[in-house]
């Protein structure tokens, strides 16, 4: 297309506002940007519907219960302990206690169910300490006997939040372990991302990536000379 004015002398000035024509007379088309920023369109979109969705996953807020599995191994020494003495566990937590008889005489393993029981040091009165327990209840009451070695598996949903004391009964007050439930408390089973979806993490990686690969490519473009 030309635009014509005129000149001195009657000349005719002519200003050329077609695309610039190859030599072998081929329009040569302008660079575009379409592929590359519709990479990163589509990789920034991925990425504000996954982050949501893994956001929704979030951990429980305190006060409320949260459902995981936590697997507790206890050993009843000859030294008379437990080891470990504590340990810690979330409300409503499917809890897997492995028992271990560790000595050659007996040993029983008492874990109370009511929260913050405090158990007698002491029989001052005769039966005093029995009386405690029954009146506490209890979540798992074992006889270890006295066979080293053998192994007793207890299951259970953990308690409201609290303290609650495990003993043998035999060697109280010298044999006493604490099951300590908290919001927060015990491992989860969710995986080495915590509390991010799988699917959703999945999703945040692939749109994070598209948009890396967009921004590279757009930048080599941009830097490519024309031709």
């Amino acid at each position: 297309m030309r635009d014509a004015k005129a000149g001195t002398g009657g000349a005719t000035i002519e200003r050329r506002t077609d695309p610039p024509v190859d030599p072998v007379g081929r329009r040569r088309s302008r660079p575009t940007a379409r592929g590359p920023v519709g990479g990163l369109l589509a990789g920034l979109l991925l990425l504000a519907v996954a982050l949501p969705a893994a956001s929704a996953v979030a951990p429980a807020s305190a006060g409320t219960s949260v459902a995981t599995t936590t697997t507790i191994d206890i050993d009843a020494l000859n030294g008379l302990a437990f080891s470990p003495d504590a340990f810690t566990v979330a409300p409503g937590a499917a809890v897997h206690l492995v028992i271990t008889q560790m000595a050659t005489f007996d040993h029983t393993f008492t874990l109370l169910a009511t929260a913050n029981t405090t158990i007698p040091t002491s029989d001052t009165t005769p039966g005093a300490i029995d009386a405690a327990v029954a009146a506490a209840g209890t979540i798992a009451n074992l006889s270890l006997g006295s066979t080293a070695g053998a192994v007793f598996d207890v299951n259970f949903t953990a308690p409201a939040v609290g303290t609650y004391e495990y003993i043998c009964e035999i060697h109280f007050p010298t044999m006493i372990g604490t099951m300590t439930v908290a919001n927060g408390g015990g491992s989860s089973s969710s995986g080495p991302f915590g509390w991010l979806d799988p699917l959703a993490l999945v999703a945040v990686v692939i749109g994070a990536a598209a948009v890396v690969v967009a921004v590279v490519r757009l930048r080599r473009r941009r830097a490519a000379p024309p031709t």
